[in-house]
């Protein structure tokens, strides 16, 4: 009995009118040797390159708080590429241990980090066009604050290098700086607070 082989995957595909992307899932039979599309699905007004484009260029003008989000994001989705792409290099600035993790598994934390930091270009572009993404940045705050006791707990317990503490200043002074911004959008009256 020979199994079939079947891989899946995601092609990101341009519309004709550049302002939606179609998600066409593409399954190979390695069996037959055969290509077929299952499925298209059209995501209207996605984070792309020229709407941060766009961010950059008014970046000047941007409210405080998308200024945060967009340097966050940077930091976030930056590390989490060069985690994707270059898992072994960026694992080794945080290890001195000679095992090296699975690399599979480093780069699904990658993609998980590259993808929060989509989520945080997301927030400060509704930011920049007036729509305060106020309980966002408030749970951001928090959940830099939790990562931060975390890593802390991981180095003081000697479970992850000395190293991780970068990440652990630079979180808390990424939410220090959001819940000023977030305070002063409040008393701007830009946001009522709840």
């Amino acid at each position: 009995m020979s199994a079939a082989f079947t891989i899946a995957r995601v092609v990101v595909v341009p519309s004709r009118t550049f302002r939606s992307y179609d998600l066409e899932l593409k399954v190979n039979n390695l069996r037959q040797r055969s290509v077929s599309n299952c499925t298209r699905v059209g995501i209207k007004h996605p984070v792309t390159m020229s709407s941060i484009s766009n961010l950059l260029k008014t970046y000047n003008s941007a409210p405080p708080t998308a200024k945060v989000a967009f340097k966050t994001g940077v930091y976030i989705a930056g590390l989490g590429l060069a985690l994707l792409l270059f898992p072994q290099s960026v694992i080794q600035l945080f290890s001195t241990s000679t095992s090296m993790p699975a690399v599979g598994w480093v780069r699904v934390g990658g993609t998980l980090a590259s993808l929060f930091g989509f989520y945080y270009f997301g927030a400060a572009l509704d930011d920049v066009e007036g729509r305060f993404p106020y309980r966002f940045y408030q749970s951001t705050v928090a959940g830099r604050f939790f990562l931060a006791v975390i890593f802390s707990a991981l180095v003081l317990t000697e479970q992850s290098h000395m190293s991780l503490m970068v990440l652990v200043i630079a979180n808390i002074a990424s939410a220090i700086a959001m819940n000023r911004q977030i305070g002063i959008a409040v008393a701007n009256g830009r946001v009522a607070a709840s």
